[in-house]
């Protein structure tokens, strides 16, 4: 089976905040939170709020017309996929510390895992990107000039206090990615006309910036060619699912949680609003892209409400359904 792959190219540097008021923090992918509000906006500007609504009732109905995966980093024409935190490379290595460090790896060596092979003939150190973050086939670090996929950096930035006209530095951080490289995201297509709109969302997204700083020229792209081509992944049913996204769990869910090998990361932030309220969202907490659990592949999580009770203008989701793929666990 095959989903719809979506590459924005980076027309400059990005700004993916991580923790609130520490501006120098970036992160180096976009989570599927934050893609779905980015989308949800886009899709009001062009279609309106009317639709829109109509849009999320189908998401809080149960029935989304797709799902989405968090955004990732590619190299070339190779997809990068978070690690299931079910994997231990060490068991391949005798150098243990330096393989805890993978966060990513190619989607040859990730289709490997999900069908239960060995990958020990990967696991080398000359396979290694990114500081250790990366791990890719030998052949496909043959093909592979630049080692270095995306950088950090902090830019000064000076702001004036009102009342006594004192400056203070401070410093913005900010994600670049070397040439050929970008990030992508898988889009699961469930009713037509809705991932055409969705498409043309992301295209209008491309000229307003995904991110924070956009008002400095941050966080444009464009959509790189072919468009909204395919990629094959292998959906046989096994006993245990990885999460491509974020993923916050329904009540009704929480026994597939016992035994699950998670990361939990907190979501908050602000409300970005075309009412222009700048508020907090409420606080949530949700499963980490790469999160193992022991059930089938299949419709988990929702769509959470996390409006502040003094906030009145609309309602304000966070978006927290799996993009499950299944995944054989050994043991």
């Amino acid at each position: 089976m095959g989903f719809i792959v979506c590459k924005m190219e980076p027309r400059g540097p990005l700004h993916l905040g991580i923790k609130e008021t520490i501006l120098e923090e970036t992160s180096d992918h976009i989570h599927s939170d934050t893609l779905f509000s980015a989308i949800c906006n886009a899709h009001r500007l062009l279609y309106g709020n009317e639709e829109l609504e109509k849009l999320l009732q189908q998401f809080k109905g149960k029935t989304p017309p797709f799902l989405i995966s968090s955004a990732f980093p590619y190299i070339n024409e190779t997809l990068l996929l978070p690690v299931p935190k079910s994997v231990d490379f060490g068991e391949y290595s005798e150098d243990k510390k330096r393989f805890k460090k993978v966060r990513f790896v190619s989607k040859d060596i990730f289709d490997q895992i999900v069908r239960g092979e060995t990958v020990k003939e990967s696991v080398k150190e000359g396979n290694l990107l990114q500081s250790g973050q990366i791990l890719l086939t030998s052949g496909e670090k043959s093909r592979i000039e630049d080692t270095r996929i995306w950088s950090e950096e902090e830019i000064p930035r000076v702001v004036i206090d009102r009342k006594t006209s004192a400056s203070n530095i401070y410093h913005f951080g900010q994600v670049m990615y070397s040439e050929r490289c970008g990030m992508y995201f898988l889009i699961d297509s469930r009713d037509g006309e809705y991932v055409e709109r969705l498409k043309a969302a992301m295209r209008l997204l491309g000229d307003e910036g995904m991110g924070g700083d956009r008002t400095y020229g941050k966080g444009l792209f464009k959509i790189k060619k072919p468009e909204f081509d395919t990629v094959s992944m292998d959906l046989t049913p096994r006993g245990h699912f990885t999460t491509l996204s974020l993923y916050h769990p329904t009540k009704e869910e929480i026994p597939i949680l016992k035994n699950g090998r998670y990361e939990l990361v907190g979501r908050g932030g602000w409300i970005y609003s075309l009412e222009g309220r700048n508020m907090r969202r409420r606080f949530i907490r949700m499963f980490a892209e790469g999160s193992v659990f022991p059930a089938p592949a299949d419709l988990y999580g929702d769509l959470v409400s996390v409006k502040p009770k003094e906030f009145t203008d609309h309602e304000i989701y966070r978006y927290g359904y799996a993009f499950a793929i299944p995944l054989e666990v050994k043991g």
